[in-house]
């Protein structure tokens, strides 16, 4: 087709529509796949292995929602009373007053005086209520904050920001009632008219009226008193326990300290180049031998005395070598099996099976005579599945029993 040649327009569509069904040398298939739906299926199944740290996390997680939640509020209350506070005009001046005594319409003048400032009194009340609640609540968040515990924990910059919003709020609170005279002037007419009236005749009316009379009247009242609180809030640094060893076939005639002193006096090749503060040991509690006349120490001792004992595995005590392990700092409940708590603080009514989970001692139970396999409670309580249960609660292959075994270790210093 020469150039000079014109093409219509309905011709050059036509020629685009035959490009649609030109066909390609390679045959190659059109690659879009036709819509269908994708199958979706649920599974809730939460018995996952790390699930303890998810929980933990969300329950830090709502509760840290929950208080902020809170201590917001409490702000929004106190810019309330912020505003109140500001924009506070005396109402006083426009009240007459009696000029004597014997004024014969003095009752009547204290009567509506009374009646005015009631209801910005009671403002006044519920200001100086909300700094008790206000104060009380800050103090409390800082004394959690300060707990050994807690200090371990993370702690987000939106919580500690809504503490220092309380800070801020405590000195705009403080300087507005400084410097609002007209506040102390209608309070002392309200209370004269009330006196006069015998409107506040009990005990508790009384008392209130005159602790009001004196938060208004002192200054930096609000400052100090967060001040006197926050001095109250005992706050040390955490400090870990010592590690415990366990020291097998000691004589069970040595008293805790004869034990002590002979560990001390008999193993000078393990304790040559400690010193004096790290040479610290105490017998914590006596753990039954096999032999009577034997018992097995648990030893408290210092880290570097951990390290060497654990390291050496033998050291002398009285008339004999004794093997020394590592022990667990780890408490276990004889009467239900859990952790964390001894049989004497235990809350549990019945004793629990440690080869069954039922409700029986271990001695008297039906499966163990049967010689059927074990199920451990701990894990049973734990949702942990049927493969995972076959082992008695005093197992030390137990998967609850590793976990808070390593929350136990967590607090021992071992170095």
């Amino acid at each position: 087709m020469s150039v000079s040649e014109k093409v219509s327009l309905s011709d050059a569509l036509s020629n685009v529509d035959v490009l649609d069904e030109l066909t390609l040398p390679d045959e190659q298939p059109c690659i879009e796949a036709a819509p269908c739906s994708i199958l979706y299926q649920a599974n809730f199944d939460t018995n996952f292995e790390d699930r303890n740290g998810f929980v933990t996390g969300i329950a830090k997680y709502i509760e840290e929602a929950t208080v902020h939640a809170n201590l917001n509020e409490l702000l929004e209350e106190g810019n309330a009373h912020a505003v109140m506070l500001y924009t506070w005009r005396c109402c006083s001046r426009a009240i007459p007053q009696p000029r004597s005594n014997e004024q014969p319409d003095r009752v009547h003048i204290y009567e509506r005086t009374v009646q005015v400032l009631a209801p910005e009194v009671d403002k006044l009340l519920q200001f100086m209520y909300f700094q008790r609640k206000a104060i009380e609540r800050f103090c409390g968040e800082v004394r959690r904050l300060c707990h050994a515990e807690k200090r371990r924990d993370f702690v987000s910059e939106a919580y500690l920001l809504t503490l220092g919003k309380f800070v801020n709020m405590f000195a705009v609170l403080d300087e507005l009632k400084n410097m609002k005279s007209s506040v102390k002037n209608d309070y002392s007419t309200y209370r004269r008219a009330a006196q006069f009236l015998k409107v506040m005749s009990d005990s508790q009316s009384l008392q209130e009226s005159q602790n009001l009379s004196m938060f208004l009247a002192t200054q930096n009242k609000i400052r100090d008193t967060v001040k006197d609180a926050l001095e109250k809030i005992n706050v040390r640094e955490p400090t870990n326990q010592d590690p415990l060893v366990c020291v097998r076939g000691v004589l069970a005639c040595f008293s805790n300290e004869e034990i002590v002193d002979h560990i001390r006096a008999q193993n000078g090749h393990i304790l040559d180049g400690v010193d004096k503060a790290s040479l610290r040991m105490k017998v914590r509690y006596r753990k039954r031998a096999r032999n009577p006349l034997e018992c097995n120490p648990v030893i408290e001792l210092s880290p570097e005395l951990w390290k060497r004992f654990t390291k050496n595995q033998k050291i002398y005590v009285g008339f004999g070598r004794c093997s020394v392990e590592d022990q667990s700092p780890l408490v276990q409940c004889l009467k239900c099996l859990g952790y964390g708590h001894t049989k004497a603080l235990c809350k549990e009514q019945k004793d629990v099976c440690s080869h069954c989970g039922g409700e029986h001692t271990g001695r008297d139970c039906p499966s163990k005579a049967k010689n059927e396999p074990p199920k451990c409670v701990n894990c049973t309580r734990a949702k942990k599945n049927s493969s995972d249960l076959v082992h008695t609660a005093y197992s030390m292959e137990c998967q609850e029993r590793q976990k808070w075994d390593g929350i136990a270790r967590s607090r021992v210093q071992y170095c």
